[in-house]
């Protein structure tokens, strides 16, 4: 086996092992950005400004500025508006109903 061969096999081997962990460690959204004016939502430790049309996952917390709103859409097709000075953590979200597991948890303040 030529040395060329014995470096690129390895690295193919950790190029799909990261691949495939990478996708294991995916949150699945749980709703989706509609309308946005002033907002952010905080996940993982970060700020990210709100865009229309960006996936909401489990544990974000939606916050509006004074003139702020925040329109989204969950998987269920609720459909959830915060106004100024609002801060809404989607603590938990489930949407099984084959299963009979259909479920919001969060906490709203504003």
């Amino acid at each position: 086996m030529s040395y060329l061969s014995r470096l690129c096999i390895p690295l193919l081997c950790l190029s799909l092992f990261s691949a495939i962990h990478a996708d294991a460690q995916q949150v699945p959204s749980v709703g989706q950005v509609r309308s946005v004016k002033d907002a952010r939502i905080a996940r993982s430790g970060l700020e990210l400004a709100a865009l229309v049309g960006a996936p909401l996952e489990e544990k974000d917390t939606l916050i509006t500025g004074p003139a702020g709103s925040l329109g989204f859409v969950l998987n269920d097709n609720s459909v959830i508006t915060l106004g100024p000075d609002s801060r809404m953590t989607l603590s938990e979200f489930k949407f099984e109903p084959q299963e009979g597991n259909v479920s919001l948890i969060g906490d709203i303040v504003s």
